[in-house]
């Protein structure tokens, strides 16, 4: 693992990269390039780092290739919007197959985290419905796995080491805020540099999820102090 201060520091390098092309109109087409190496370079790391992964990492890296299949589909015109929810849809089954076990559900965790789910979906589907269009079954079937995807990370809570937990339930709640934004621009009202905050949060929370997998299986609980001993090693 001490290649992880190194691939982190690559990642956000690429990661800035991608937030200049998106949102200057002169640097726009070097996007083609940057945002789909942000998937493709995770990819690269869980392959270098499978053996802490073991069982997660098929699902694990089927989730970031539709992520980066959904990518490319959303850089494309309007036309191309179905195809890329229905692929960022198959990525959350694949991340819900990786992290969830049957030992971690827990009923009464399982009502508060759907509470406030709802309490956030509601309001959210009230705003985007009236401009849906055909879209809509699609929209609320990918808003039901969105979900449940942030549901598998909070049921974690307890099984797993706390910087896992952390690292993935904040990765799940930022790819909720990101997808939220998207919705709202596309289906409400424009969001003045909407490509710099779907971005930021879009590849943060990939980051996490990704590491909060690697770090399922080690008995971790600062990040901080992980990183810390990485680069004084």
């Amino acid at each position: 693992m001490k290649n992880a201060v190194v691939f982190t520091v690559i990642y956000f390098i690429l990661l800035t990269l991608e937030l200049i092309t998106g949102n200057f109109d002169e640097f726009y087409s070097f996007r083609y390039i940057t945002k789909p190496l942000l998937t493709i370079s995770l990819g690269f790391y869980v392959i270098l780092n499978k053996k802490q992964y073991t069982h997660l990492s098929n699902f694990i890296l089927l989730a970031l290739l539709f992520s980066l299949i959904g990518d490319v589909f959303l850089l494309m015109n309007e036309s191309y919007f179905i195809l890329g929810l229905l692929a960022f849809f198959v990525a959350h089954i694949m991340y819900i197959s990786a992290f969830f076990k049957t030992k971690f559900f827990n009923f009464r965790r399982f009502l508060t985290i759907t509470a406030i789910l709802l309490a956030f979906a509601t309001p959210m589907l009230y705003l985007i419905i009236p401009n849906a269009g055909s879209l809509l079954p699609y929209i609320v079937l990918y808003v039901i796995v969105l979900m449940v995807m942030v549901k598998t990370m909070y049921l974690r809570k307890g099984y797993v080491n706390p910087l896992s937990y952390k690292l993935a339930i904040s990765g799940a709640t930022l790819f909720l805020i990101s997808d939220s934004l998207l919705a709202i621009n596309k289906f409400v009202f424009e969001i003045q540099h909407i490509n710099l905050l779907v971005m930021s949060t879009y590849g943060i929370a990939q980051f996490l999820i990704i590491n909060g997998a690697l770090f399922e299986k080690r008995n971790k609980q600062s990040l901080f102090k992980y990183f810390q001993r990485q680069t004084s090693s």
